[in-house]
C-alpha cells in the first residue's frame, strides 16, 4: 500500500521512472531460497506489484512513507521561456557551493538585482534565496547518501556557512533533518 502511494505521487510528476532490480545468488542462479533473503524478496515483490498497478492506472490511496524532493531543475530550465533566467539558473547550478548573492548573479549577468529577481519569481514561481535553498539541500542530500562526511561538512561542500541555519533549511525543505535522513537511509 505503501509503495503505491510513492509510485503514483512519482509517476503524477510525470518524470522518466527507471525501476532497479535487485536480484540475489539465488535468484539468478535458480536456487532455492535461503531463509535470510525471504523478507527481501517478499517487500521486493511487493514493491514491484504495487508499481504494476499504479503504472496500469489504479489508484493509490494512503500516506506517503517520504517527502518527495523531485529534482525538476532541467525540465523547468526547458519550460522557462526568458533566456536571462535559464542563464541565471544555469550559472546556480554551477556555483551553488560559492557564496552568490542575488546582487553577484546579476552582476555576472550584467541586469540589475531588481529586475533579475522579478524575472526569476516570475518564470520559477520561487524566488532566488528559495531556488539556491532547495539546490544546496539536493546535493546536501547526495553527500548524505554517499559519503560518511560530517554534517557541517556537508553544509560547507554546499555552501551552507552556518551548520545549524543548514539543518533548519533541510528540515523545513526534506521533512528530515540531514542526521534523521542519513539514519533513514
Amino acid at each position: 500500500m505503501i509503495q503505491r502511494v510513492l509510485y503514483a505521487q512519482l509517476r503524477q510528476s510525470n518524470d522518466d521512472l527507471m525501476l532497479i532490480s535487485l536480484r540475489t545468488p539465488y535468484d539468478a542462479l535458480g536456487q532455492e531460497k535461503p531463509n535470510c533473503h525471504y523478507a527481501i524478496y517478499e517487500y521486493t515483490k511487493q514493491s514491484i506489484g504495487s508499481l504494476v498497478k499504479v503504472l496500469k492506472g489504479h489508484p493509490a490511496h494512503g500516506k506517503s512513507p517520504v517527502k518527495l524532493i523531485l529534482n525538476d531543475n532541467s525540465k523547468q530550465k526547458k519550460e522557462i521561456k526568458n533566456q536571462l533566467v535559464r542563464k541565471a539558473l544555469y550559472y546556480l547550478d554551477e556555483n551553488y557551493s560559492k557564496q552568490i548573492t542575488l546582487n553577484d548573479l546579476a552582476d555576472e549577468l550584467l541586469v540589475s538585482k531588481e529586475h533579475l529577481s522579478r524575472l526569476i519569481k516570475k518564470e520559477t514561481n520561487t524566488n532566488f534565496i528559495d531556488h539556491l535553498a532547495v539546490l544546496r539541500v539536493h546535493h546536501a542530500m547526495h553527500y548524505l547518501k554517499t559519503s560518511t562526511l560530517r554534517i557541517y561538512e556537508i553544509a560547507l561542500l554546499v555552501g551552507f556557512n552556518d551548520a545549524n541555519y543548514f539543518s533548519k533549511k533541510f528540515k523545513k525543505i526534506v521533512g528530515l533533518s540531514p542526521q534523521e535522513f542519513r539514519n533513514n537511509l
